[in-house]
């Protein structure tokens, strides 16, 4: 689980010297301090108080620093790539821009307002994002602007909790009995996320908001000072998660929660104790029973002062939405709802009735569909042709061609989804099983130059219950590409014989010394050619029912399969 990862996380470092002794920085700061402020929700002391069960001090320090001082998100200090880049935008998105900015300013997450950049300033470029079905959302692109340039990607690094993990313990339960007679799920969420948290002064006056007004037909523009964290920030994710998974680790400890989950902002999990409580929100005074598990949860954060509210907080003893994904509790399945189906199903369509859609919609598109990919885990290779296209691309308004197999791909996945029944949690596939579990083991080898020729050789070894193992190998007629996908070609023409010669076989492990094979057949990842190979293997495995793991083997022990390739 995500809070787990809190036990080892490093802690977050201050500002760097160059940039707290910078004449300039200090300048500014000091001839507009009401511009800058630090402030949080939180109750610094009471907070204090309820982390000091974590054993990790270094990180628990740091975070309790940064709230009373603002976070520095790592970045190193060099700002000399950074870059002025203002878009355009319609009038309804200035409109939206300077109304989101106003209640912002109400709540004093961003300074009150002023007509001139001080030195040492910097305004990244503001963009509004509009999904189907849901809120325009302000995005500040802090990457295009060069900011983002100067933190290591290493302390981007975040572990969240999916659909996967609340599947598991949903999995526990039932093979438990634990479900029989009293089973919620439920999730809450912290009202605000990263908005809560405050940034050092050093790095507000990096963060600064430009803001087009009209009055009377006439237009001018005005800033802000952003105190906040930031969604554009590359470190943003990594700072308020860690804060969460800490607060919910501790939460665990002195509330004794069972599994408790987190994505980003979003807490949720499984509640079988039948047991409810009364809680109370802080502002409102308004008292609710909920599950204990989520009261616990709740109790936590009003003790701390986790900003949250009730139409954010949702229980249920069958289904609910979590992450997006509509979950049945009785069942135990997970499928995208219907309206979330027929809504990505417009967006391809739009998507493909232009001719030339901007690098920025095929980015959002192949975003919207790796999330539906959570239900149908084999269909993500069909994504292949729109990384292709976007591949090396950097300018968002840049016109991209639409090929034949971006659209034959889209409209094919659109189909799928639109006919895919709920992803079963009981299903056998999702069974943890050993090599000694499996049906049949297949051991491939290639090689580019197989016997004397500098023509391709591909070899695999078959070993079963059912006598001793079988030895197959090809010699290619003309070349077929580099070494991985060569390796990749093995792999597959020894899961179709399986698929062919053993119609009853179930559990099939494939054991290959690449390393870049196991990774593309776990996580789609490697060349174009060898996804495409690897989508069509997955395709036949779904359509005989047959679950598969790829596991690498050392070149040193899979001599056998290398004579046959050789």
């Amino acid at each position: 689980p995500s809070i787990t990862s809190s036990l080892d996380a490093p802690p977050f470092g201050g500002v760097p010297s160059s940039v707290s002794s910078d004449p300039v920085l200090l300048s500014t700061l000091a001839s507009a301090s009401r511009l800058f402020h630090v402030s949080s929700p939180f109750h610094l002391d009471k907070l204090a108080v309820f982390l000091r069960v974590h054993p990790n001090r270094p990180l628990i320090d740091s975070i309790l620093v940064g709230l009373a001082e603002g976070f520095w998100p790592g970045h190193n200090g060099d700002f000399s790539t950074t870059r002025e880049r203002q878009p355009t935008h319609s009038d309804e998105d200035y409109t939206f821009l300077a109304d989101t900015a106003a209640a912002e300013f109400e709540k004093g997450w961003l300074s009150e307002p002023f007509s001139d950049l001080l030195p040492g300033m910097h305004v990244p470029p503001t963009f509004v994002v509009r999904l189907p079905g849901r809120k325009p959302r302000q995005v500040v692109d802090q990457s295009s602007s060069g900011l983002n340039d100067g933190i290591d990607s290493s302390l981007s690094s975040v572990v969240y909790d999916t659909s996967r993990e609340l599947g598991a313990v949903l999995r526990y339960h039932r093979f438990r009995g634990l479900d029989s007679a009293h089973h919620v799920i439920f999730k809450s969420d912290v009202k605000s996320a990263f908005r809560n948290i405050p940034v050092s002064p050093f790095w507000q006056i990096k963060q600064v908001h430009r803001i087009r007004l009209t009055i009377k037909g006439r237009h001018r523009w005005i800033f802000y000072v952003d105190r906040r964290l930031s969604l554009g920030g590359r470190c943003s994710p990594r700072i308020f998660c860690t804060i969460v998974n800490v607060i919910q680790f501790c939460t665990r400890i002195h509330f004794a929660l069972d599994f408790p989950m987190g994505f980003v902002d979003d807490m949720f999990g499984a509640d079988v104790s039948g047991l409810f409580a009364h809680v109370t929100h802080p502002r409102t005074r308004e008292s609710r029973l909920v599950p204990i598990q989520q009261a616990r949860i709740l109790t936590g954060w009003t003790l701390i002062g986790m900003p949250w509210e009730w139409d954010k907080q949702e229980w249920s003893t069958r289904y609910l939405v979590i992450l997006g994904h509509l979950f049945d509790s009785v069942n135990l399945t997970i499928t995208l709802p219907s309206n979330k189906k027929l809504l990505f199903a417009d967006e391809v369509s739009s998507f493909l009735a232009q001719r030339n859609p901007p690098l920025v919609q095929w980015q959002r598109l192949a975003g919207y569909a790796q999330w539906a990919c959570y239900t149908m885990p084999y269909a993500k290779f069909a994504l292949q042709p729109l990384y292709d296209k976007m591949a090396g691309k950097t300018m968002r308004r840049l016109g991209i061609h639409i090929n034949v197999d971006t659209k034959r791909n889209l409209e094919w996945f659109v189909a799928e989804l639109l006919a895919a029944s709920p992803l079963s949690f009981l299903d056998p596939a999702l069974d943890e099983w050993s090599s000694s579990d499996a049906d049949i083991t297949l051991i491939t080898d290639a090689c580019t130059n197989a016997d004397v020729t500098d023509l391709p050789g591909l070899g695999f070894v078959v070993v079963d219950k059912l006598g001793p193992p079988l030895h197959f190998f090809h010699r290619a007629s003309s070349t077929m590409g580099d070494i991985q996908l060569l390796e990749g070609i093995a792999v597959a023409s020894a899961i179709a014989w399986v698929l062919t010669a053993r119609p009853l076989v179930r559990r099939i492990l494939v054991r290959t010394d690449s390393a870049p094979v196991v990774y593309s057949f776990d996580a789609g990842s490697g060349s174009s050619e060898l996804k495409e190979l690897v989508w069509a293997s997955y395709l036949q495995l779904k359509e005989k029912r047959v679950d598969l793991r790829v596991k690498h083997i050392p070149g040193v022990r899979n001599t056998t399969a290398d004579d046959l390739s050789r």
